[in-house]
């Protein structure tokens, strides 16, 4: 199943990311320029592809439902 990555799902990301940036002493605005809102490239896709399938490795889950359990559990960083 094709995986979609539109505004919202990458804001998601984004979100992931800066909080990720937050804990480990980073600047989670830095978040913005990896994970923007539009105009993805197919390297951008393909790296969204390949988080995926890492969320997954090793589990009995498959992309979609990985990806709609990071839709779901998204955390709001107050910089990004």
């Amino acid at each position: 199943m094709p995986l979609i990555l539109d505004a919202r799902l990458a804001g998601v990301v984004r979100d992931h990311v800066a909080a990720l940036l937050e804990r480990e002493g980073g600047d989670p605005r830095d978040a913005a320029r990896v994970w923007r809102s539009g105009g993805w490239t197919s390297y951008r896709y393909g790296v969204y592809l390949t988080l995926m399938e890492r969320v997954v490795d090793g589990t009995d889950w498959q992309t979609d439902q990985a990806e709609l359990a990071l839709f779901r559990t998204a955390p709001r960083s107050r910089d990004a």
